[in-house]
């Protein structure tokens, strides 16, 4: 298997524990309790079984392991890192980060004491596994990392005296969207691109809350940025 194969598999077991079974580890109720957390214990143990299938070789055990202990390690630091005064806004994105590079570090370690590389044909290729990973962070993972990011800037959503404007419509809408965007582009059709985005300008914009619109703008900026950014580059693979 090649380094990056094993990268990429390995990124896509981070995000399918993380988000889609986990999803609730950035939970005040879960992270407050730091090492104490079973939620938190639990995850790590699913990843690094998930690390080891995916890796599909024995000897990467030792490595899943490592990768499971490191992540509940930075997992149980978020309590305290949410307590830094000039960290704490960024400690999603710092803690994430620094996630998916032990994973970059540990595949590399691995590489290095397996000089043996395992020919494994029946893998899909790079360019699949990548556009793989861009629709699986494209759904829930694109989600919780914009939130983060308002959080960030302290950026709100005006409220109305109907509460019920669809935050839940709203991520749908976004999860779709970064889908389309996500096919189009991979498959070299931008100009249906310009089109989605004038249409859900046409839709969207045409209320006259600033804030609103504002608030919508951002996030779709941002919703298509990261779309497009994943599907060229999965563009360049081989």
């Amino acid at each position: 298997m090649k380094y990056t194969t094993l990268i990429i598999l390995q990124i896509i077991a981070f995000m399918i524990t993380s988000y889609y079974l986990f999803p609730n580890a950035h939970k005040k109720k879960y992270y407050k309790r730091s090492f104490y957390s079973l939620y938190l214990a639990k995850q790590s143990v699913t990843l690094s079984l998930l690390a080891w299938l995916f890796s599909f070789q024995l000897e990467f055990l030792p490595f899943a392991i490592l990768i499971g202990v490191i992540h509940f390690i930075l997992s149980g630091c978020l309590s305290a890192l949410k307590k830094q005064r000039l960290l704490s806004k960024f400690s999603f994105f710092l803690l994430e980060g620094t996630k998916i590079i032990s994973i970059l570090l540990i595949c590399l370690l691995f590489k290095h004491l397996h000089l043996q590389e395992n020919t494994m044909s029946w893998l899909p290729k790079n360019k699949t596994l990548w556009i793989g990973l861009c629709y699986i962070f494209c759904m829930i993972p694109a989600n919780q990392w914009i939130r983060e990011f308002f959080r960030i800037y302290r950026l709100k959503q005006h409220k109305k005296e109907n509460k019920t404007e669809d935050t839940n419509a709203g991520r749908l809408i976004g999860v779709l969207e970064r889908i389309l965007v996500t096919t189009f582009v991979i498959s070299n059709q931008f100009a249906a691109v310009g089109f989605l985005i004038a249409a859900k300008s046409i839709l969207r914009f045409q209320d006259h809350e600033t804030l609103k619109t504002e608030y919508v703008l951002i996030g779709t900026m941002l919703s298509f940025g990261t779309a497009i950014i994943l599907a060229l580059l999965a563009n360049t693979i081989a």
